[in-house]
């Protein structure tokens, strides 16, 4: 049974994270069993069916497009393939980088290279250096010099919406343009 309506601010939002990155992997996976083995199902049908079988039925703020899913997704585009980026930079169309103005900096050069953007965030996520402000839907992410000992030379904060376009405009662009230039 679900014992919770939102992120619980006492323990600290990024400790939920996992919660929901397990529930969004949780729901991935059976909605592919449910495909194979009763494609028929509805998918209203399914979403009732999985927030039941989770204990979710009563937790309004679950939803797939959830703080962990926008993290998770962040992860595999940035922090994983970071080899992927470094040495294919220099091969690759420069990275737009149109969701900039989504992005109140707080810290660190506002006009930063688009590819200097991704490796500051990338370090961001790796070492996870954010904050999630669910009540106002921000997240925060910042970078400290030294491995982690030094000042932040790096900090922006950005909405959920926003946040959610950055990864669209991320993900295409490792989609469409850094792994077609690996594939030739």
């Amino acid at each position: 049974m679900c014992d919770y309506n939102e992120f619980r601010e006492e323990d600290g939002y990024q400790n939920e994270i996992p919660r929901w990155v397990w529930f969004t992997g949780q729901f991935l996976f059976r909605f592919q069993e449910t495909l194979e083995y009763c494609p028929q199902t509805t998918i209203a049908r399914f979403w009732e069916d999985f927030k039941n079988s989770q204990g979710l039925q009563n937790c309004q703020g679950f939803h797939l497009k959830n703080q962990g899913t926008l993290l998770m997704l962040l992860y595999g585009l940035l922090v994983v393939p970071r080899g992927m980026w470094e040495r294919r930079q220099q091969y690759l169309p420069d990275f737009s980088f149109t969701t900039r103005n989504r992005f109140d900096f707080h810290a660190g050069n506002q006009n930063m290279t688009a590819i200097d953007f991704l490796k500051y965030m990338r370090n961001a996520l790796a070492h996870a250096n954010f904050e999630i402000d669910v009540r106002n839907g921000t997240y925060m992410f910042w970078n400290r010099q030294n491995y982690g000992r030094g000042n932040i030379d790096f900090e922006v904060k950005i909405n959920h919406c926003g946040l959610g376009m950055f990864v669209t405009e991320v993900g295409q662009y490792f989609i469409n343009t850094v792994l077609l230039g690996i594939q030739q």
